[in-house]
């Protein structure tokens, strides 16, 4: 169809009700309504907390809970200096031992191995999470 061709009375149809679907698509997706918005909010909310719990779970101290609450006696950890051993000990774990295992002086860190002993009183965290 050339640029300035009149549009038949099916094609001006075929259009009006393309753009009418186009305008109603645009105004539900940037203009949604109060119900919608509080539903997005609480999608982005379980995300967010999905994402930390996962993210703490794959921490030293994720990894503690999760051998404490299998009833584990004792936890080996290779992990980068620097990070809180507080954390591990407050989910139930004393620590025994700890020794460099590979220095990166150029870049500042190291990593360490540690041991730890399961040890009740130090338990600091809800026993369901």
């Amino acid at each position: 169809m050339a640029w300035f061709q009149k549009r038949s009375a099916e094609e001006e149809a075929a259009h009006e009700k393309a753009s009418e679907e186009f305008w109603a698509d645009w105004h539900k997706r940037y203009n949604p309504s109060a119900e919608e918005i509080e539903l997005r909010r609480q999608e982005e909310l379980a995300r967010q907390a999905q994402d930390a719990q996962r993210a703490f779970y794959e921490s030293p101290a994720g990894y503690a809970r999760m051998a404490y609450d299998r009833g584990d006696l004792v936890l080996e950890l290779v992990i980068m200096t620097g990070y809180d051993l507080n954390a591990v000990c407050r989910e139930g774990w004393d620590l025994l031992t700890g020794s460099v295992v590979t220095h990166y002086a150029q870049q500042g860190w190291a990593l360490c191995h540690y041991l730890f002993k399961r040890c009740d009183q130090n338990r600091r965290v809800p026993d369901a999470v």
